[in-house]
């Protein structure tokens, strides 16, 4: 059913997650499942804003640079990551790229690239075991590797010179072979393999996670991890570029050295309007939303697409409740993400423009107060919500305006102000 479909569209909010899902499709090789039919297909999907345009020429181009790629929590780094991957691989101007989880990088047991790890270690095995043959009759005895025929595709994959797929033997092979090594040889052989993927890389893609607030000393900690990595193997050169991706909120109120060497790219939050013919696209129609109402949804949603997804699933637990026998309205839909749901996703966003918990917890309030009710005096928020005191508000609505979560309506009389509409988005008028 198609609002089944929606609702897991929804629930896979990570791009780990995606790509698992996607995996695990494959997998299936259902003959009837086609890009068209395919629920999960991130790179089809994937919207190129401007800045994730920029980021994808200068690693076209090729030029070695540091490169820091931020964005709030959400806005899609890891997608990113991953279509570059793929759109590079694609169009054939760069075939070898590396993509790494910082928090993989310091570990002695990380693998880099497991096949050519596989094949590392049968090489060693054969030459621990005195000979192809006793490897081939070690196999044996796993009831996988039962046939010869399979053993012997193995054996020549492993004595070939050139890099090979193991496809669906990778995992149990490496465990097996595993087992049969020293942890010194096991050590050595990572070692040598991340060395050779790093050193034919023709560009390098690092992802930093999303932090919790203020969480400096874990950040400290992987900038630390990266310098190790880079000098270790490639000394203080750098061949072609890379990629570094951060969450904006825990990287803007942080000085590190190696930041004033990078060239830094911001990811805007996408377009409400944009947000709106994704979905569209996707499904065929606004359904079960009205046009006013999925708009609402993508406008609260600030351009960020982990939180629109999250906030359509919000919208489609109430319709299921009422069972789907509601139209979700303008009114379900704000009456659904209230105030609790927004300030959840606003106080980490917020924590750079207001530092303090207080500041944070009252701008979230008159946002709010402004989304629901659309269109509000001025005066009208100065008298609920700061006791009368007229300088108060001017700072706080003025920190809000500038940064695109309100908008003054009219200059004449009184000052109105209200929250943005129309398919406008917090830092729209930064997209070209």
């Amino acid at each position: 059913m198609k609002y089944e479909d929606i609702y897991k569209w929804t629930t896979c909010i990570t791009t780990e997650q995606i790509l698992d899902v996607q995996r695990k499709e494959e997998e299936m090789d259902d003959p009837e499942k086609t890009e068209e039919n395919n629920i999960f297909n991130l790179y089809e999907d994937y919207y190129w804003t401007p800045e994730a345009e920029k980021v994808y020429r200068l690693i076209q181009m090729g030029l070695p640079s540091l490169i820091k790629v931020v964005g709030l929590q959400g806005v899609g780094k890891s997608a990113l990551l991953y279509v570059l991957k793929t759109r590079l691989k694609r169009d054939k101007s760069k075939k070898n790229i590396l993509a790494l989880n910082i928090k993989d990088i310091s570990s002695s047991k990380f693998v880099v690239n497991k096949h050519l790890v596989v094949q590392q270690m049968g090489k060693r095995l054969i030459e621990k075991m005195g000979g192809f043959e006793a490897l081939h009759n070690y196999l044996m005895q796993f009831p996988s590797f039962k046939s010869g025929e399979r053993r012997n595709k193995i054996i020549d994959k492993i004595q070939s010179e050139e890099k090979q797929n193991f496809s669906t033997d990778l995992d149990e092979l490496f465990e097996i072979f595993r087992q049969k090594l020293s942890s010194k040889y096991l050590r050595e052989i990572f070692e040598n393999a991340k060395i050779e993927e790093t050193t034919n890389a023709q560009a390098l893609l690092f992802d930093f996670p999303d932090y919790e607030k203020k969480n400096y000393t874990t950040l400290r900690k992987h900038l630390d991890d990266f310098q190790s990595y880079w000098r270790n193997i490639r000394g203080e050169s750098l061949p072609c570029p890379v990629v570094l991706f951060f969450q904006k909120e825990i990287v803007d109120n942080y000085k590190h050295f190696l930041f004033g060497k990078m060239i830094s790219i911001e990811l805007k939050p996408i377009p409400s309007s944009v947000l709106v013919d994704i979905y569209i696209k996707k499904w065929k129609s606004t359904a079960p939303f009205t046009q006013e109402a999925l708009l609402e949804v993508a406008q609260t949603s600030h351009g960020i697409f982990r939180r629109f997804l999250r906030y359509i699933q919000l919208c489609l637990d109430e319709f299921c409740n009422q069972g789907e026998s509601i139209v979700l309205s303008l009114d379900v839909v704000k009456k659904t993400i209230n105030l609790d749901v927004v300030a959840e996703d606003m106080d980490t966003e917020l924590s750079g423009i207001f530092p303090s918990e207080e500041q944070r917890t009252v701008a979230i309030k008159v946002y709010e107060y402004i989304r629901q009710k659309g269109v509000v005096y001025r005066e009208e928020l100065q008298r609920i919500f700061f006791d009368n005191r007229s300088p108060k508000t001017s700072r706080l609505l003025d920190k809000l305006e500038k940064e695109g979560y309100i908008k003054e309506h009219s200059r004449e009389g009184p000052k109105i102000l209200f929250a943005l509409k129309k398919g406008e988005n917090k830092n729209d008028g930064n997209q070209s």
